[in-house]
Formats: C-alpha cells, structure tokens, sequence
C-alpha cells in the first residue's frame, strides 16, 4: 500500500562473497543502489530522493512507497566465479483500489500476450466494465452495454483486445506493461473490483528450436550485420548470445528504443549496434571470441518468430585461391630446385670419380716412390758398410798395389826379352782383374 515500507530481499546464498552488488529499477534499468569495494553509494538519488537504505546482506529496502516506485527491481551480484541475477517485481496500490483485497499474480514473457480473465459469471446485471491500469487508475478499455470501447493511450496501440466475458487480453506485451490492472464492474447490486498485478519478464531463449539457422563467416577486425526478416512496425525485437541464451540487446521499433546489455557479457562492450528501422545486430570490429550462436526473438502484435545465426570468426588471411597459387608456384620452385640437384649431383659425382681415379694413380706412384726410397736407403747402407770396409782395406790394398806394380813390371820386361808381346798384354788384364785378396 501507497506510504508503507518495503524490503526485497535476495537469496543469502547469491550474495556470499560478493564484489559487487547493483538495483537497477525500471525499463531503462539505472543503477538505483551500489556496493562497491565495501562503499554503499545510490546513485540516480532523484527518482527515490533518500528513501532507499541497502545493506551488506544485498537486502534493498524502500521507505514510504508510492505508486511511482511499482515495476521491475533487477539484482545483478557479481562474484569471482561470476555472476548471478534476480528480478523482483513490484505492485504500489494507489487510492482507487483501496477497498479491494484480493489481487491475482500474472506473470508473462516478453513479447508474448497475456489475458486477464476476471470471471464475471458470478456477476448479475452488469452495467458497466471498466479496466483500469497504473498508478493513477487510468481507463484502458471498457463495455458499456454491447459496445467495446479503447481508450487512445500510448503504451497499449493496438495490443488490447477485450470481449463480451469481459476478459482483456494484451498482445506482444513489453516490460512498461508491468503493473495493476482492475476491473471495475458496476452492476444492479453495486460495483465490485477484480484486480491483477501483471509482471512481464525479459524474455528467454525459448522455443527457438524451431528456427531456421543461418551460418555466418566473418574476418576478424570486419563488422557483421545481423539481419532480421521483414517487420510490421511494431515489433519488440530481442537478441541473445551463446548457448545460455545471454541478452546482449533489445530494440523496440514501435517506441524507437534501443537497449544494449554489456553488463552481461562484457566480451561485447562498446562494439554492438541496432539498426533504428530494421533492428538488425550489428557487430563492430569483431573478434575470435564473438564466434557462437544469436537467436533473435520477433514479437509483434500478428505473431512471434526466431531467427538464427551461427557466427564464425575467422583469422585474416590469404583466400583459398590465393593460397592454391602460391602452393603451386612452391611446387614449381620445389621442382626445379630438385632437377638442378640431381644434375649438380650427377656433375659432382662425375668428377668425384675423376678425382679417386687420380688419388689412386697418384697413391700407385707414391707406393713406388716409397719403394723407391727404401731401395735407395738400402743402397746408402750398403755404400756406407763398403766404404768403411775399403778404408780398413786401403793400406793392404796400397801394399798389394806396390807389388803388383812390380810384378807387372817384370813380366813385361821378360816378355820383351822373350817377345810374347800378347802374354804382356794378357797378364796385365788379370792384373787389372785380379782380386785384391788374390795378392796375399
């Protein structure tokens, strides 16, 4: 009720050993409420001017409500292994619904319809329904008698639907249409009040089995565009990243609004972008890590569809032909560098048999050489052995010598006398001849 105080307060086991706690509050989700490094800060101050009080627990408590403060509370805990989020949702009775008691929780995803079944089937003699939404009680819809009438506001254009049973349907619903709604049936008897607190979720990834997918090869450093099949005008256009289904952005083309969601995936900070007309993701200078899965959910007031892509991110290079080419010229080199070897080698192998055939050659000569040599050394020796053996020789040899002058001498003379001139020349032949070890 409008003036009480409020406290949310999130699963202990979420906030155990936190590093940082966030409240976002709201469609555009400012950080309401902070605990950072052990400091509590509230920023954006003006929408609760000094009504929040946040503790170490995580817990978020709001003095004094109003009907302003009903919507969406987001927690985002972050932990050293990651993070973790709750949302709660929150209803502020104004005035016009005080004397009601009972209220009916609804709950819906984003971008689909919810109906609001109030069961009049217990009500006689209806005069007059009225639904109403918000803080201020303002009407939507009404039957008076058998006429349906819509009230022209903003923020359900062609979503509501509202027939004889009295049951109001909204189609592709946003988070703005998070509220109360009352039925205010005035009858024979006097009026009554049905009353609904609806709370619209962000939309998860689910049912987009259905969807075809599309693979997209992308350089990395290149951006990629995300397209999205043809729109209506009033599609609430949601894109998720990775097998966990992470929002990474939210375009709604009826209120020309773009949300992005760094904060749960920091890989994409500052580098994502929305096509204002199409709501088409576009990926700016993108990286190896941005490769995985996008689902992007179409909700619009006809009907709702999915859409796939499987992003790869590649790492620059030369194209497949390029590569091919530069293949083939290696081959070519390859080729010629092994022709030239095998005649380099059958060249050197030619006059490396040259060259063995001249050592062999040369190496015959040396042995003979050698052969040589140890002849000649021989040699020397035994010159050597002869000379010494002449000198010990010499003065017997000189003797000898003496007397064989005089005996040649002799005979010459005698034959002379006698006239045997050849017996001259003969004895002094063997003379000549004669050992020296004959004239002993």
């Amino acid at each position: 009720m409008e003036g009480d105080s409020l406290t949310l307060n999130p699963d202990l086991n979420q906030t155990q050993g936190f590093k940082v706690i966030q409240w976002c509050f709201g469609d555009i989700s400012p950080v309401i409420a902070e605990i950072y490094a052990n400091e509590t800060s509230y920023p954006n101050d003006e929408i609760f001017r000094d009504r929040l009080q946040l503790n170490q627990t995580g817990s978020l408590s709001i003095k004094n409500t109003r009907t302003t403060d009903s919507g969406l509370y987001k927690l985002e805990v972050q932990h050293n292994s990651g993070a973790s989020y709750m949302t709660f949702s929150v209803t502020v009775y104004g005035v016009f619904c005080a004397e009601t008691d009972e209220v009916k929780s609804v709950s819906v995803m984003e971008g689909d319809a919810v109906t609001l079944n109030p069961d009049l089937t217990q009500i006689k003699g209806i005069v007059l329904l009225l639904w109403r939404f918000g803080d201020k009680g303002s009407t939507v819809a009404q039957i008076d008698g058998n006429e349906i009438l819509y009230e022209d506001d903003e923020i359900f254009i062609d979503r509501l639907q509202l027939d004889q049973s009295g049951s109001l349907t909204i189609k592709n619903t946003r988070t703005k249409h998070t509220g109360l709604y009352e039925a205010e049936i005035s009858h024979n008897t006097g009026t009554s009040y049905i009353r609904f607190s609806v709370t619209v979720y962000e939309s998860p990834p689910e049912d987009s089995y259905r969807a075809e997918m599309k693979s997209v090869p992308v350089t990395e450093g290149d951006p990629v565009a995300l397209r999205v099949p043809q729109l209506y005008g009033d599609e609430l256009i949601v894109w998720r990243f990775g097998d966990e289904g992470k929002l990474i952005a939210k375009h709604d083309i009826e209120a020309k609004s773009s949300s992005f969601y760094d904060e749960t995936d920091e890989r994409f900070r500052n580098r994502l972008e929305l096509d204002p007309q199409t709501g088409s993701l576009i990926i700016t200078n993108t990286k190896s890590t941005d490769s995985g899965l996008y689902i992007v959910k179409i909700s619009s007031n006809k009907q709702t569809s999915y859409q796939k892509y499987f992003v790869t991110i590649s790492v620059p290079g030369l194209s497949p032909a390029a590569v091919a080419g530069i293949v083939v010229v290696l081959l070519v080199i390859a080729a010629a560098a092994a022709a030239a070897g095998v005649l380099f080698y059958r060249r050197r192998t030619s006059e490396l048999k040259h060259q063995k055939s001249k050592i062999s050659e040369c190496h015959n000569e040396t042995s003979e050489i050698s052969e040589k040599l140890k002849r000649m050394s021989e040699i020397s020796e035994e010159l050597k052995q002869m000379t010494e053996d002449c000198e010990k020789e010499l003065p017997e040899i000189s003797e000898h010598h003496q007397t064989c002058k005089y005996y040649s001498w002799y005979s010459i003379s005698l034959a002379i006398i006698l006239n045997r001139p050849f017996e001259i020349y003969q004895h002094h032949c063997s003379l000549r001849d004669a050992p020296f070890h004959q004239f002993g």
